[in-house]
């Protein structure tokens, strides 16, 4: 879905990326905060913040100040540019929710339900530790298992040493 986004985008007319419409929301409602900041809301790693925040900056939709309350911090807030293009943005983006929805709704599915049940199964077991546990038990049919993957895959982790569970 992410190059059928960037594709719709580049159709539109619009100089965005998939994963910039959170950031772009959050500051518009939270001007002032830093890249840490954007990270926690946001559920995402630092680097992965600090990217985003960095094709922002590129791009001409953001701009750094600096933090009142601690000069050696900066802080972010929408340029002029990123407030002229919101209207638009959020008129697709809202398009793009409806055209979502709709096809969950056509699949006859309870698509919500699936994603927040398989949200809560990789929360109680996570999905490298899940995705390890096949492949110790060989269960990935012949020529599915990538090359130089053996039978019992060492877990990562702090011990490397010991044996794989």
């Amino acid at each position: 879905m992410t190059h059928d986004a960037r594709r719709l985008y580049r159709h539109l007319g619009l100089d965005i990326e998939p994963n910039w419409h959170a950031a772009l929301l959050l500051l518009e409602g939270s001007p002032g905060i830093g890249v840490a900041e954007i990270a926690r809301r946001l559920g995402i790693t630092h680097p992965s913040a600090s990217a985003l925040v960095g094709q922002l900056l590129e791009r001409g939709y953001l701009a750094t100040d600096d933090d009142p309350s601690d000069g050696r911090r900066r802080v972010l807030r929408l340029t002029d540019r990123a407030t002229r293009a919101l209207p638009e943005l959020k008129a697709v983006w809202s398009a793009s929710a409806e055209a979502i929805e709709s096809a969950i709704l056509a699949s006859g599915q309870d698509v919500l339900a699936a994603v927040s049940a398989l949200e809560a199964a990789f929360a109680a077991r996570a999905y490298d530790d899940r995705t390890l546990d096949v492949l110790e038990r060989g269960d990935t049919p012949p020529g599915d298992t990538p090359p130089g993957v053996p039978g019992a895959v060492p877990r990562p982790g702090p011990a490397a040493s010991e044996p794989a569970r």
